[in-house]
Parts: C-alpha cells; sequence; structure tokens
C-alpha cells in the first residue's frame, strides 16, 4: 500500500462551470507503510495511520493496531505520534480554527490534528465506539 500527493490544477472562472480539474502530476510518498494521511504544508509534515487493521475488535492491541505517525521534510525517519496508547488512532485530519482569544473581536488561528480513537473517555468509562479526539500542532 502507497500513498500519492496528487497535485491538481484549479479550473480558471471561464472553466467552472464544466468543474473539470487536471492533474498537473502524481507523486509517490516515501513512507511504505503510509496509509490515510494529511499534510501540513506549513510544517512540511504528513501525519498518517501505519497499517490497517483486519479486525474490528473495539480496543484492539495486536501487531496491526492501526496508529498515528508523523513524517516531517526535515527528519530522516517518521516518528510514532500514539504510541502512548495500545488501542486504534486512524484517520488523521488537519483543521484549522479562528480562536477569539480575548473576547474583544481580536483573531487567531490554530492548528489541530483531529482522528479517531477507541481510547478511554474523560468520564473514564471503556468506549463502545470510536471518538474524535484532537491535539494542537
Amino acid at each position: 500500500t502507497r500513498m500519492y500527493e496528487i497535485q491538481l490544477q484549479q479550473p480558471s472562472e471561464q472553466d467552472q462551470a464544466q468543474a473539470q480539474q487536471q492533474v498537473l502530476r502524481i507523486l509517490p510518498i516515501p513512507l511504505s507503510q503510509a496509509l490515510n494521511g494529511a499534510y501540513d504544508a506549513e510544517a512540511g509534515c504528513w501525519y498518517f495511520t501505519r497499517y490497517r487493521q483486519s479486525s474490528n475488535t473495539i480496543r484492539y492491541v495486536g501487531g496491526t493496531a492501526e496508529s498515528l505517525w508523523a513524517f516531517c521534510e526535515e527528519e530522516e525517519r517518521a516518528i510514532p505520534l500514539t504510541a502512548d496508547y495500545h488501542g486504534t488512532s486512524k484517520n488523521p485530519q488537519i483543521v484549522k480554527l479562528h480562536i477569539d482569544e480575548d473576547g474583544g473581536g481580536g483573531h487567531s488561528h490554530r492548528y489541530f490534528l483531529l482522528f479517531l480513537s477507541d481510547r478511554d473517555t474523560s468520564n473514564g468509562k471503556t468506549p463502545s465506539t470510536m471518538n474524535l479526539f484532537a491535539t494542537p500542532l
């Protein structure tokens, strides 16, 4: 399994009605076990799931448990992000949130990595489904 970066050319205003995009190029991402990733262009980092779990067992802890990793362009190797948890963490997405920090209308923005996980929730109960988690980037 491989991930690919697909660069598209946006249609011009004249071509908007047809909404066809042209593929400019397709580049393989140099991560042989990467699945389902998100790219942070500002940081130059890929956040990805390693492996695809063959079981839908909740809190699966086998050798192919899905976990999140990061690979940044200036680094030689990918690093595990969810090594502290032995269950499933998957489907990374990057979101930019606008935050009114002082209540006075002054806005800033922060990036977060969103992902699904079957880890314990804050109420201490064992989850019966995947939950959405966020961590700041």
